[in-house]
């Protein structure tokens, strides 16, 4: 329920989205959407166990503005939709109950709740992330993807009569999909293509999280002669957890703090579908230290055939560089 509330709210404000966005201090963006997912989903969770804590990106801190009373209203306004009864410091607290900023108890839930906001304003792919974390593990994880769907060969459809996808895993339960509109969910797992020159590679658009050199020196190791498609935010692992595609690669160019939201809906899907993810060390994820992910910069997302081919061509590659 709260991954289909969160992708109905992310259309309703999209068509309006340029004039309802913000910069935070790192200069990425955050929409009316990623304010008002969080405070639905927040009040939701809380309606379910509110002994269980939520840990988000966003907080209300610069929400409560004078100067953003603008957004505020759209925000309020877009939860309404959903929770008619709700006021402007409702909404607020909400969105406050996601705050990131304390460490992580045994088990809580990590959202992510517009994951490429960027995108998400550009009209590119963007995903509504939720995940139940129990002692450092994901156990529960969900992936709303309202603009991706998969067609019946099993390529990717993009239009705005597509209806998006939902996918969900639960830890020793398989990874599930269907289509945001649908109720029919079908089993999903990774390709099991062994042959590294056949992959079909995704990238992230954001060329912060790439360096084009040791990519390129990365597929011709593995003699990968397709151009790996670039795509925004989580969905490129449900499309990885589908069979789609076969690889997910983030070879940044620095070292930089990566945040659990970002990655832990994604690890048990990918997992669940019989897939690995892990650091470029080979490391599993790990979802104990509190909203920071303590695994150095940098993933791989494959399937098991592949994964030690790849991790062995990331490290030969990054050896010859010095």
């Amino acid at each position: 329920m709260a991954l289909e509330r969160g992708a109905r709210i992310t259309r309703g404000i999209r068509p309006t989205v340029r004039a309802t966005s913000l910069a935070k201090p790192d200069h990425s963006p955050v929409s009316a959407a990623d304010y008002a997912v969080q405070a639905v989903t927040a009040r939701l969770l809380e309606d379910l166990d509110p002994s269980v804590s939520l840990i988000a990106e966003e907080d209300a801190g610069a929400l409560r503005g004078m100067e953003n009373a603008g957004l505020r209203s759209a925000v309020v306004k877009a939860v309404r939709r959903f929770l008619p009864a709700a006021d402007e410091a409702n909404v607020l607290d909400w969105v406050d109950r996601g705050r990131s900023d304390r460490p992580a108890p045994r088990r809580y839930w990590t959202l992510d709740p517009v994951d490429g906001t960027k995108a998400f304003i550009g009209r590119g792919q963007y995903a509504v992330a939720l995940a139940l974390i129990e002692a450092g593990q994901v156990v529960l994880g969900g992936l709303a993807c309202p603009e991706l769907s998969l067609g019946a060969d099993g390529r990717v459809v993009r239009s705005r009569t597509s209806g998006g996808i939902i996918l969900l895993a639960s830890a020793g339960e398989g990874t599930w999909l269907r289509s945001l509109r649908g109720r029919v969910w079908r089993r999903v797992s990774v390709s099991a293509i062994d042959d590294s020159r056949r992959a079909r590679m995704l990238i992230s658009v954001e060329t912060a999280h790439l360096d084009p050199d040791w990519l390129r020196g990365v597929r011709s190791h593995l003699g990968i002669r397709r151009a790996p498609t670039r795509m925004d935010s989580q969905a490129k692992f449900g499309l990885l957890a589908a069979g789609a595609f076969d690889l997910i690669l983030r070879l940044p160019r620095r070292e930089e703090p990566e945040k659990i939201w970002d990655y832990a809906a994604s690890d048990v899907i990918v997992h669940e579908a019989g897939g690995v993810v892990t650091d470029l060390h080979g490391n599993r994820l790990r979802f104990d230290s509190g909203a920071i992910l303590p695994n150095p910069s940098g993933l791989i997302a494959t399937s098991p055939n592949l994964h030690p081919l790849v991790l062995g061509a990331v490290r030969a590659v990054k050896v010859g560089r010095g």
